[in-house]
């Protein structure tokens, strides 16, 4: 499992919550930093409403999830 969140600070309560996932930071234009075909799933909990570029999250979603 792996959590990704645009704070850093976000990004460093939820390691010493949940040591056992992996988490990352998107790049600044949004990109996900993972290779095409990734993941078999991803999910997006209370996101979408924060998102200011929906249209590219979705392409990242789409572009990192395996056909």
């Amino acid at each position: 499992m792996t959590g990704v969140d645009p704070s850093p600070a976000a990004i460093d309560r939820a390691r010493a919550a949940h040591p056992e996932m992996s988490w990352a930071l998107p790049s600044e234009d949004g990109r996900l930093a993972f290779p095409d075909a990734s993941f078999d799933v991803v999910t997006c909990v209370h996101v979408l409403e924060h998102v200011a570029d929906t249209q590219s999250l979705m392409s990242e979603v789409r572009r990192v999830l395996a056909s």
